[in-house]
């Protein structure tokens, strides 16, 4: 569990959401680690479009197509 002068615990012990329920608590700690995860995976697909950017400009060629190709027959908008 996390420390209490955690700034985490801080903010989900004095959000209106908390009622005081320990499962409500447990509840906010999920969704703050889902937040948690959704922002790096943010990051992380920013980096791969500006990496696939900046290969497509040395490459000389063009970014939609580069968006547009398929790694196998099947895949869609294909």
């Amino acid at each position: 569990m996390i420390a209490e002068g955690d700034f985490i615990t801080q903010i989900i012990w004095f959000s209106p959401l908390n009622d005081g329920d320990n499962f409500t608590t447990k509840r906010l700690l999920i969704m703050y680690a889902q937040i948690i995860q959704f922002t790096k995976m943010l990051h992380t697909l920013s980096r791969l479009l500006d990496k696939a950017q900046r290969h497509a400009e040395a490459n000389k060629s063009e970014s939609a197509v580069l968006l547009n190709s398929c790694l196998s027959p099947d895949m869609l908008p294909c």
